[in-house]
């Protein structure tokens, strides 16, 4: 991202790396809707429960909109940018895409546990897209089923905190969840 000075240098490689952070978001929104299209997304009165994977992102989501919320008022926006694309691309696309499969693959899990994982899902992606619940509508045009629209003049960048998600039993890393899924 850009550093303090007023020279921004030009490089190709850094757009290959924009243009792959792209085709990544691209690639985690098509998998959400293949995922939750039709499916009980946690969205009427049936009871959610979470894995310890979703507590665990959702709790990395909170923690980065308080990162991001805390960088945008000392506007430091090369930081919130930085701390978006790392939650986006190391922590919800590299790890945890990937520990929601076998939960909503699995036979002999609760529906309320995949209901919940369905439901995360859609909360981090419309989280990052800046997009509201109510927005996440039938697309009419014909072009596509679902579509996700913008959401303009919101007072926080990405949100604010909601310190009821922070869940102080899951590790600030991926690797200490999967250490303590699979030891036991």
């Amino acid at each position: 991202m850009a550093s303090t000075g007023r020279d921004i240098r030009f490089d190709l490689g850094r757009i290959e790396g924009y243009r792959n952070f792209c085709n990544k978001l691209w690639n985690a929104a098509r998998y959400v809707l293949m995922n939750t299209e039709g499916q009980d997304n946690g969205l009427g009165e049936a009871p959610l429960e979470y894995s310890l994977a979703d507590r665990w992102v959702r709790t990395r989501l909170q923690q980065t909109i308080r990162e991001v919320n805390q960088h945008f008022q000392t506007y430091r926006f090369d930081l919130a940018a930085n701390a978006i694309y790392d939650f986006t691309w190391n922590e919800y696309c590299d790890w945890y895409l990937e520990l929601s499969k076998p939960i909503l693959s699995a036979d002999n899990l609760s529906p309320a546990t995949k209901r919940g994982t369905r439901r995360t899902l859609i909360t981090v992606l419309e989280t990052l897209f800046g997009t509201e619940r109510d927005r996440f509508r039938r697309d009419r045009s014909g072009i596509g089923d679902h579509h996700l629209r913008i959401r303009a003049g919101s007072a926080q960048p990405i949100g604010a905190v909601d310190d009821a998600l922070l869940d102080q039993t899951c590790s600030s890393s991926p690797a200490g969840y999967c250490w303590r899924r699979f030891s036991s």
